[in-house]
């Protein structure tokens, strides 16, 4: 069930310009989620992993034993969006417009989507979806919500001698706000969905800087020279996590209280261009040649950091010295937060196009 609204103004303004002010609303109701069904209780966990968490210990306490954990769709998701969408023209004459537009957003729900593919820095849904007031608890901001987004664009047609008459040059600009971006680490939860850790995800937050080779937008998990055992990282693993020897529960069973999509991609500021002119050939068959250029200035722009599609590897890490061991992120967790790729540079087409 979806609702939407929206109440607008628009008002001519001197010097030619047209201000239009919208609010625009979405709610939506019984959305599809994937539930896992069979579960492990969560008050078996503790008992199930500190005895080795096969798959016999784990059949052997859901509810129905001869059965699997197998997943159902229901239709319980909900989702929320409201927005000011502000648009200002300015009409020069017949041949020179410009066109300004600006959004600021907030889109939120319980699980952006039901598929990894839709999502733009992939699926983040709630940490334990089989319990329905746990997965309430990860109502937060959207896979895709954009905070803010700012559209510029000029249109202007030439004048002049037949060869240079009918020339139309479109120059725009776009600059948008990063996509959140959902940190995870490896579920040590039976039938868990996608297990956070604990802590201030912003205190990770750095500049983007080379560190030797590799572009990092996160503080490294273990930087050159750490010691092992050492537990100064900003974020910390949620449980249970054991000693290796599984005598000793170093965290606790529970969920992270980092939030579903609690940090943002960098933005994107990207600048277009078109020019292209239409040629009368025989009664209404034209021609019409355009040449368009995609980023025109080639401006980098990042792709998300690794977090999107790479964990956080939550394992007891033993202190040098000792037979004591401490619960971090050391071990395989080099690569989160690494920037390995940029989105497209400059682009360049030829269209050639007959209208009849």
């Amino acid at each position: 069930m979806v609702q939407q609204w929206n109440f607008g103004v628009q008002r001519q303004l001197p010097l030619a310009l047209t201000l239009e002010v919208n609010y625009v609303g979405n709610h939506s109701l019984h959305l599809p989620y994937v539930i896992p069904i069979n579960v492990v209780p969560l008050s078996q966990v503790d008992t199930v992993t500190q005895a080795g968490n096969s798959t016999a210990q784990q059949q052997a306490v859901k509810p129905y034993p001869a059965l699997s954990t197998f997943s159902v769709q229901r239709h319980i998701g909900m989702s929320n969006y409201n927005s000011l969408q502000v648009t200002m023209r300015r009409q020069f004459n017949s041949k020179f417009v410009i066109l300004s537009s600006y959004t600021f957003a907030k889109a939120l729900d319980d699980g952006s989507t039901i598929y990894n593919f839709s999502a733009p820095n992939g699926t983040a849904n709630a940490q334990y979806t089989a319990v329905d007031s746990l997965r309430k608890l990860d109502y937060a901001v959207s896979n895709i919500d954009i905070k803010h987004r700012l559209n510029i664009a000029l249109q202007y047609t030439s004048s002049g001698p037949w060869w240079l008459r009918g020339w139309r040059i479109s120059p725009a600009f776009v600059g948008q706000t990063g996509l959140p971006i959902n940190i995870t680490q490896n579920n040590v939860i039976p039938n868990i969905s996608q297990q956070r850790p604990n802590g201030n995800p912003k205190d990770i937050l750095v500049k983007p800087y080379l560190d030797g080779n590799v572009l990092r937008y996160f503080k490294p998990v273990a930087p050159t020279g750490t010691q092992q055992g050492d537990t100064s990282y900003p974020l910390t693993p949620s449980g249970p996590i054991y000693n290796p020897s599984r005598t000793v529960r170093l965290v606790p069973t529970g969920l992270g209280n980092v939030p579903r999509d609690a940090v943002r991609a960098l933005g994107i500021i990207q600048f277009d261009a078109s020019v292209s002119k239409t040629f009368d050939l025989w009664r209404n068959l034209k021609f019409q040649f355009r040449v368009d250029a995609f980023n025109v200035l080639n401006h980098t722009n990042f792709n998300a950091p690794s977090a999107v599609n790479l964990a956080l590897t939550a394992a007891p890490d033993q202190i040098p010295g000792t037979s004591n061991y401490v619960a971090n992120f050391r071990a395989g967790s080099n690569a989160f937060g690494q920037i390995n790729g940029t989105q497209p540079p400059r682009t360049m087409q030829l269209v050639g196009r007959f209208n009849f």
